[in-house]
C-alpha cells in the first residue's frame, strides 16, 4: 500500500524543516486570497485538495473532462490505494438555500 505524499496532501509547494511545516496558500484554488483565512476556511481547502488523490474525474491538458462514448465524465478511485487515510465524497444536499457537500474521511490506526 502507498503513502500519500506531504504535495498530495499539503499542496506541491510546501515543504517542511525539523519544527515547522510550511503551507502556500496558492496551492489551494478553493481559498480566497485573504491575508488572514479562517482556520475552517483553511481546513477545507486541505480536505478538498486531499480527497483529489482519491477519486476524481479525469482531465486532458486543458482542464477539460474527459468523457466515454455516452458522454459520462470518466472517474478514477484510488480509494484502496493509501495505506492510513480514505477520503471520498458521499452526497449533496441543499439546505436553506446552501449546498452542503458531505466527505467521509477513514483512517487506520498508525504503528
Amino acid at each position: 500500500m502507498e503513502r500519500l505524499t506531504l504535495q498530495q496532501t499539503f499542496g506541491v509547494n510546501v515543504s517542511q524543516d525539523t519544527t515547522n511545516l510550511y503551507i502556500n496558500k496558492l496551492d489551494f484554488p478553493k481559498l480566497a486570497n485573504n491575508f488572514e483565512n479562517r482556520g475552517e476556511s483553511l481546513l477545507v481547502a486541505i480536505l478538498l485538495n486531499l480527497h483529489s488523490s482519491f477519486e476524481g474525474s479525469v482531465s486532458d491538458e486543458n482542464n477539460n473532462v474527459l468523457t466515454d462514448e455516452l458522454n459520462r465524465p470518466i472517474t478514477f478511485s484510488n480509494l484502496n490505494l493509501y495505506e492510513l487515510l480514505n477520503v471520498f465524497y458521499w452526497k449533496r444536499q441543499f439546505l436553506g438555500g446552501k449546498v452542503i457537500d458531505t466527505f467521509v474521511i477513514e483512517h487506520n490506526e498508525i504503528s
